[in-house]
């Protein structure tokens, strides 16, 4: 520890941080030197900081990935309802096929159902397409996001041990 006339020069651990300029005179006033000083915050506060950003940073990404299967969640329920859909227009379609293999002659009506029908099954092959697509980019970004957080993990140790 420095020390000065015999007294150590020790700051306390709640010192405010900064540049600081300090005077040393002799008993009758005479200014014998001067100049400044830095404190500055202990690297172990440094770290305990950058470690609770990390961590901050760590729940926010758990917070969005919660989101992104939440998200996930209600895009299964979606394909699920055009599944359905699909399936409801196929056997629609079949009604229709089976009426005209049981030899009963198609008006009219059958024939605006039947393309109602083969309308509706193309609708819901479409949907259950654009829904898978947005599944595996919301999976995607899940994992990128889990990537991010093991990278930051990984700089943090590497902060720690060296």
């Amino acid at each position: 520890a420095q020390t000065a006339s015999g007294n150590p020069m020790i700051l306390l651990d709640d010192a405010p941080l900064g540049t600081w300029t300090y005077k040393w005179r002799e008993d009758d006033g005479d200014t014998i030197m001067e100049g400044t000083f830095n404190v500055e915050a202990s690297e172990a506060d440094v770290l305990v900081g950058q470690i609770k950003d990390i961590n901050q940073a760590i729940e926010d990404l758990t917070d969005d990935i919660i989101g992104v299967s939440d998200s996930v969640a209600g895009l299964q329920t979606n394909i699920n309802s055009a599944v359905q859909a699909a399936n409801a227009a196929v056997e629609a379609s079949n009604a229709a096929i089976d009426a005209v293999n049981a030899g009963v002659a198609l008006s009219g009506e059958a024939l605006e159902a039947a393309d109602r029908a083969a309308e509706a099954a193309g609708k819901a092959q479409d949907a259950a397409g654009s829904l898978q697509t947005l599944v595996y980019g919301a999976i995607g970004a899940s994992l990128v996001a889990a990537l991010a957080a093991i990278v930051s993990l990984m700089q943090i140790s590497r902060r720690i041990a060296g």
